[in-house]
Parts: structure tokens; sequence; C-alpha cells
């Protein structure tokens, strides 16, 4: 039998935790051990320091200190983190872009056994902490700081990756999961995340991404040429000929050249 997640559960909302707790106990009574909660970050750090928990569900939005401030202030830290939060489009497109889990208040029991899911994994392939802590930090200025993103974090099992915008050259679709093709130093590497291309569509700078096809989200950076026809196909810089639909050719070759590439029409 696997020995049981122990969480510390923090939100200075008394009710709050209590909902958390209760709704732990029903989806996952035999995964999770919730070992202490607190109503503030003093407490908190308290708790933390004496249980050492696996993982803590954070809220980020409280009086004194917050929960980025809070975490700032622990670093480097030894334990997962699952942010808790009222909706903040900021907050929430920083969050998908460095692929940290998140639950939105109200809590949606599905949501928070999907939470509890991935943290199972995370615990089981042993994460290294030092590379979420350092992805933790650019996350927190992101935040706080409302800085435009630039990189997007990539994670598959135990590997973790940081591309910059600039070297993804395209994302495919694979379901409601989407294959992520990028430079790394001189080869091209791709990496599977299970966001759907929609929800890269949506996250990813409208400047530099376009939805040329249902399956493609072509960068570009990367475009080398467009090649028109009986059928509309774009190559990008590693060789690869995507379609282009029918449709979306028209605003594609318009946002092409609004970014001013020229000479790319065949």
């Amino acid at each position: 039998m696997k020995q049981k997640m122990s969480v510390v559960l923090i939100d200075d909302e008394v009710e709050a935790c209590n909902n958390l707790r209760q709704m732990l106990a029903e989806i996952a009574p035999d995964s999770i051990e919730i070992a202490g909660q607190a109503q503030n970050t003093k407490d908190a750090g308290a708790i933390i320091d004496r249980l050492k928990p696996d993982a803590v569900f954070l809220d980020i939005s409280m009086p004194v200190e917050d929960g980025l401030q809070f975490l700032d202030r622990l670093f480097p830290f030894d334990f997962e983190v699952i942010f808790v939060t009222a909706y903040d489009i900021h907050a929430i497109r920083a969050f998908r872009l460095n692929a940290v889990d998140y639950l939105l208040k109200p809590l949606h029991t599905e949501d928070l056994a999907d939470a509890v899911r991935k943290l199972g994994q995370k615990l089981e392939h042993k994460r290294l902490t030092s590379t979420d802590t350092a992805d933790f930090r650019f996350l927190s200025r992101q935040i706080r700081l409302r800085e435009p993103a630039r990189r997007l974090t990539l994670r598959d099992g135990n590997s973790v990756a940081f591309v910059d915008f600039g070297d993804i050259l395209y994302l495919e679709a694979k379901g409601s999961y989407s294959r992520i093709i990028y430079r790394s130093g001189k080869q091209h590497q791709s990496m599977v995340m299970s966001f759907s291309l929609s929800e890269y569509e949506e996250i990813l700078p409208d400047d530099l991404f376009f939805r040329s096809h249902r399956s493609y989200l072509v960068s570009r950076a990367h475009v080398s040429c467009v090649k028109t026809g009986d059928f509309c196909t774009v190559v990008l810089s590693n060789g690869a000929e995507l379609p282009v639909s029918r449709r979306r050719a028209a605003n594609f070759i318009g946002f092409l050249k609004l970014g001013d590439a020229t000479g790319i029409m065949r």
C-alpha cells in the first residue's frame, strides 16, 4: 500500500479550509493525509517547519502576507504547491504558461481530484526541488509585477524544459493534448502536454502565434515560406510543411505581412 501524501491547508478563511478538508476526505481518503491547516502565513511557516509536508494547498490572497510573499520568504522550499485562487486572468495565464498547479474558487470536485492525481505523479517521480523552486521565482515575478511572459514551462513525467517563445516552432493538436515542437540548441525537441491547442492559443501571444489550421498553431518567427496553389501550406525553419486551412489562409498571410515577413510567398 502506498504511503499517503501529507498536505497542509493554508487559507485565511476557516470555512474555505474546512471545505477543502472535507472535499479531500471524500475524494482521496486513501491517498491524502491532512497534516494541518493554518489561517495565516506565520502559523503556516511553523506548521510546515514542524511537519515537513509533501505539499501545501495555498491561498494566494491573504492579509498581511500573501501566498507569493510567503513562498518567497521560505525560498528554497522542498514541498509541492497547489495554488488556490479567485479568478484573475493574468495569474491564471501565468499558471498555465509555467505549468503550475492551481485551483479556482469556488472549488469543484473534478478539478480537485485532478490536482491530487497530478500531485501523486510529481511525488512519485521525485522531481528535483531546485527546478520547481526556481520556476516559482519566475512565476512570482510574472504575477506580482505583471511582467509579460517570455517563456513556456514544459513538464513531461520527470523532465522539465523552459522554452523561450522564440524557440517554439509550432504546436500540434493531439486530441485534448498538444505536441510542442521547439528548438533546443542545435536540435529540435518535442513534448506532449495536457493542455489543448485551444488553451495554448489563448495563453500564447497572438502577435507571434497563429492558428493556421485546426490542428496547428504556428510561430511567425519560424516561417520560411508559404506555398499557395490548390492547397496552401506553410514551410517552417526545420523543414516541416504544414497545411493551412482555406478559410484561414488569407488571415494567416495577412498576419505574416504585419510582422514584416517579406519574401515568404511561393
